[in-house]
């Protein structure tokens, strides 16, 4: 009975150790900030071009999250969400407020991933989800980045990263133009820290 017993603690000793180890080799990396996305301008003149407002804002900078999980042998899996884009137009009668909120998932690998210096490149798709008066919801597509992860070793590390999206939404047809696709993100460049 004692044997028993005992194969059944070193069982589960083993089991409890083996989970152990697996949880330590994932990193759970929440990357936010800011990023700058050139196609945001280009949303805004195709709304302008079909619909002709009075007065225009928008600003090409949004707030983005890109939560990922890393093996240790550099691969990992990840999602993100931004950079979120708002659009105000003033129309004849009150002020409209359009929007589009990127969703994506990816893939990524991280170069030495013990150094300070970190390069990494990731790849993955994006969906654009976009409402308000003057835009809807486009097609899904392509996303690829490079980017470098500064002072990795610490509890809070510094980034930057270049990227390209190939997602679009489609801006409603007006009376001065039909429905238009336009690619909302585009070219990118973002810096964060990394929690």
């Amino acid at each position: 009975m004692k044997l028993k017993a005992a194969s059944i603690a070193l069982a589960l000793a083993a089991t409890f150790t083996v989970s152990q180890s697996r949880v330590q080799a994932l990193d759970w990396r929440f990357p936010l900030g800011i990023t700058y996305a050139s196609g945001i301008k280009d949303v805004l003149d195709a709304m302008d071009a079909n619909h002709r407002f009075d007065d225009t804002f928008n600003w090409p900078v949004g707030l983005s999250l890109h939560p990922y999980v890393e093996f240790d042998f550099g691969l990992g899996i990840g999602a993100s969400v931004g950079p979120i884009s708002l659009y105000m137009v003033d129309t004849v009668f009150d002020t409209s407020v359009s929007y589009i909120v990127p969703l994506g998932l990816d893939a990524r690998y991280t170069f030495l991933r013990d150094t300070n210096v970190s390069p990494y490149v990731r790849a993955g798709f994006r969906y654009n989800v976009a409402g308000g008066d003057f835009l809807n919801q486009g097609d899904p597509g392509f996303l690829g980045a490079v980017g470098v992860e500064f002072l990795r070793r610490k509890a809070v590390s510094l980034g930057v990263e270049f990227a390209y999206d190939s997602s679009t939404v489609e801006v409603a047809a007006g009376r001065f133009g039909g429905q238009t696709s336009v690619k909302p993100s585009k070219f990118m460049i973002g810096v964060y820290a990394v929690f």
